[in-house]
């Protein structure tokens, strides 16, 4: 568990300054579901990984939040792009679920140590 608070909050610190830059691209067609994704998919798992360090359960559930919030978004969005073919969607989709795979990593990183301990104490 040392090393992988620093490694998450270096994961969240990249994926904070490439949602800053993705920010830019936001368009009036799909804002909302937008929005939704560039905050659950870049912005949050930085503010995320950080109070990992204090409450390490709680930050592995809101970082499997964020993973479903950007995958739900990511198909609104999708579905709200009536001008993409399916290829595109699809693509869309995929590049969505490959960005979310680091959130479910970390965070089962965040809570099965702690359930490790759990099941340990119960037994003693």
């Amino acid at each position: 568990m040392r090393y992988v608070k620093p490694l998450a909050i270096t994961w969240g610190l990249i994926y904070f300054i490439t949602g800053a830059l993705k920010s830019f691209t936001l368009n009036s067609l799909d804002f909302w579901a937008s929005v939704a994704l560039l905050f659950c998919l870049f912005l949050l798992p930085l503010p995320i990984a950080i109070i990992g360090v204090w409450f390490q359960r709680a930050a592995g559930f809101a970082l499997m939040l964020c993973g479903v919030g950007s995958l739900v978004a990511g198909v609104v969005a999708a579905l709200t792009r009536a001008s993409g073919s399916v290829s595109d969607r699809g693509t869309f989709l995929l590049f969505i679920a490959i960005w979310t795979i680091p959130h479910a990593a970390f965070a089962l990183a965040y809570i099965l140590p702690h359930r490790g301990k759990k099941a340990l104490s119960a037994e003693g």
